[in-house]
């Protein structure tokens, strides 16, 4: 693999009523070599920097859960890996569950203007004392930003390195992501209904 080939990952989880949480990312390779194979690197440097660090779990209730992570090459789309954790990893906020269909949405900025020049995810479900009234509380948004921050250039030393993109399939084309902004007023997605999926 080379310089600018470009991945799809997918973090994976379980609900508390056992159904499906998947959030899909999208990078590209922005170191010009990769020691070792480039879909494993992806990986664990992102299982590193947002699982391992605890950002992400932060951001989620104990109900739901960590179980792996799944990388395809969108270049060379007949190269995939699967990194399955040995035993699932809660996440750590605590107090009443939001309900499973309630996230904060992340929308990662590209610099450019228009709908398909930026990208979204829905975060999994928070704990209630996350927010007030319908709005996510400061602290909340702090720890959002903290994780966006840390997952946006993935490098691991002297192996390789990853660029956080938005990926447009209907074009074949990607930009940088340069930011992010969490919006502030909690908001509902209807595919996580229960038993419906992510």
């Amino acid at each position: 693999m080379a310089l600018n080939d470009l991945f799809r990952i997918a973090v994976q989880g379980r609900g508390p009523q056992d159904q499906q949480l998947v959030n899909t990312l999208y990078y590209r390779q922005s170191s010009l070599a990769v020691v070792g194979d480039e879909l494993e690197v992806l990986a664990q440097a992102y299982f590193d920097n947002a699982i391992d660090s605890g950002l992400y779990p932060a951001l989620v209730h104990a109900n739901c859960s960590f179980i792996g992570l799944q990388v395809r090459g969108i270049t060379n789309p007949e190269t995939g890996f699967d990194l399955n954790f040995e035993e699932a990893i809660p996440g750590a906020s605590t107090g009443d569950m939001l309900p499973p269909a309630t996230s904060c949405v992340v929308t990662w900025n590209t610099g450019f203007i228009g709908r398909r020049n930026r990208g979204r995810n829905y975060l999994w479900p928070a704990s209630e004392s996350n927010q007030s009234q319908g709005v996510w509380g400061a602290g909340y948004l702090d720890a959002v930003q903290d994780y966006a921050e840390a997952i946006r250039n993935l490098d691991v030393l002297l192996v390789g390195s990853y660029q956080q993109v938005v990926y447009s399939r209907t074009f074949d084309a990607f930009r940088d992501v340069i930011s992010a902004t969490p919006k502030p007023i909690v908001n509902g997605q209807e595919r996580r209904k229960p038993g419906v999926g992510s």
